[in-house]
């Protein structure tokens, strides 16, 4: 008789940080008052009805994410020219350094990279500010905007180098891990702490110490601890795209894994399996961002899971070059020798970019309004659960209901 695959919940945590999340959506979409008595009541219900904690819990996390959310403008407004004078007069050494290191850094990305800089600046050191809105539009079209912003596959990229690196140079394992944590710190701290490395650099810190404590984590929390973070230091952060993008990202690829895992056939081998894994996570991580894409750009890529999976591995080999010459740049010529090698990598990904955005009917133009962006949304999350569940028949069916509401 064949035994059973264990049950793997989710993590309360991850349940935690998704309900306060949730509140903090809404509290900054003006739909906090209404959410908040909902919330409220469902959590008097559920214990009253002697329901498990969880559901008054989340209810209770909801209506405070509302809370704090419709309090921070608030005091933002209130602080904000006091605040200002305060960091003008009380700003760190450190703080200084980081912003000279940060102009070092964007000057050297121009004279290595010359009319390629805008792309490599937005890739390296999350400066978008001299990206041309046709190459962002471009990158939508493709579906592939995500690599536009520092998230966290690129600093996972970097940090799998570092770690690389340390054990070439023979440094022991367990030292070599704390290092890349380290020098991954270093440089999310270097770039200004863009969401979505802080978010991808706290779950590779989580990763470490479980391993160092020899206690299986799973990666649902690794990725509520990582997204907490931001958050907590500004929720805000919760209405930006890149940090949508990241989270989304890691969920829905994890999601599929488990689903790959359990749904291909053993049969299937080598590189036919890979092939097929990567296009059924592809589909389905391109499906679950596409809401955001189409509230944030008014459009939806139908060609995404092709291109992501051409350019994956462009992006794997470029972002350690465009690393490493940013970190030769005081020596001019391998500096620039790694550089030349790198741009061949940044030209090829621009045109799987303009390829892909150039497919007859590979995106369609889409304006959503409020109530569709929450019918997607809801889609798009009942995906994600249904990948990861081995019982999926009620998430499907939810989901399903929402596609037949919003079309």
């Amino acid at each position: 008789m064949e035994r059973p695959e264990p049950r793997t919940p989710m993590p309360l945590i991850m349940i935690a940080v998704a309900s306060y999340s949730a509140g903090l959506l809404a509290g900054y979409g003006n739909a906090g008052p209404a959410l908040v008595i909902c919330a409220a009541a469902t959590a008097v219900v559920a214990f009253l009805r002697s329901r498990t904690a969880t559901v008054g819990a989340c209810a209770l996390l909801i209506a405070t994410g509302s809370l704090v959310a419709h309090e921070s403008p608030r005091e933002a407004e209130q602080g904000s020219a006091r605040g200002a004078s305060r960091v003008l007069e009380n700003r760190s050494t450190a703080g200084r350094l980081l912003d000279r290191w940060r102009a070092y850094a964007g000057a050297s990305i121009d004279s290595l990279f010359g009319s390629d800089a805008p792309v490599v600046r937005a890739l390296l050191i999350a400066d978008t500010k001299q990206l041309p809105s046709d190459v962002r539009d471009r990158y939508a079209r493709a579906g592939l905007v995500h690599i536009l912003s520092i998230s966290g596959l690129h600093v996972a990229i970097i940090s799998g180098a570092v770690l690389l690196a340390l054990q070439v140079a023979r440094v022991p394992l367990k030292a070599a891990r704390w290092g890349a944590v380290l020098l991954t710190a270093i440089y999310v701290a270097a770039i200004g702490a863009p969401a979505p490395a802080l978010r991808s650099g706290s779950m590779l810190a989580a990763a470490t110490a479980g391993r160092a404590l020899q206690r299986p984590v799973s990666p649902w929390a690794t990725l509520a601890l990582g997204a907490l973070v931001p958050i907590l230091i500004d929720p805000r952060t919760v209405v930006e795209l890149g940090y949508q993008l990241s989270v989304c990202g890691f969920a829905s690829i994890t999601a599929a894994g488990i689903w790959a895992k359990r749904t291909i056939s053993p049969a299937l081998r080598g590189a036919r399996r890979k092939l097929v894994t990567d296009l059924a996570v592809s589909t389905i991580a391109s499906f679950a961002s596409a809401p955001l894409v189409a509230w944030h750009f008014a459009r939806i890529s139908l060609i995404a899971p092709l291109s992501n999976i051409i350019a994956a591995p462009i992006v794997a080999a470029m972002q350690p070059a465009l690393f490493l010459a940013m970190l030769l740049a005081p020596l001019r010529f391998p500096a620039h020798l790694v550089a030349d090698g790198a741009r061949v990598l940044v030209r090829s990904l621009d045109t799987v970019v303009r390829v892909a955005a150039s497919v007859p009917g590979g995106s369609i133009v889409s304006a959503p309004s409020l109530g569709d962006a929450v019918l997607a949304g809801a889609a798009s999350l009942c995906l994600v659960a249904a990948a990861a569940a081995r019982r999926n028949q009620a998430r499907l069916l939810v989901g399903g209901c929402a596609c037949i509401t919003l079309l």
